[in-house]
């Protein structure tokens, strides 16, 4: 079975309510876990609030893209 990824930015600290830290790399995110690990290995911040809930159109991370291309990361 393949993992499906969504194309999710980081939510940001959420201090305030305005999440403008959040970020500007779309990561290939599994779609079933607000916390797991992105393809490239980043993570949700301890003081952020998991993955944003709006997906993008397309995976901006660099590191996320080459391990899809080499389908590291496929189950």
């Amino acid at each position: 079975m393949e993992t499906e990824y969504q194309p999710r930015r980081k939510s940001g600290r959420c201090a305030n309510g305005n999440e403008r830290d959040g970020g500007a790399l779309y990561h290939a995110v599994p779609d079933h876990d607000p916390w797991a690990k992105a393809l490239c290995g980043t993570k949700p911040g301890d003081r952020g609030n998991g993955w944003s809930e709006y997906a993008g159109e397309s995976v901006t991370c660099k590191r996320c893209i080459k391990k899809q291309e080499r389908g590291v990361g496929h189950d």
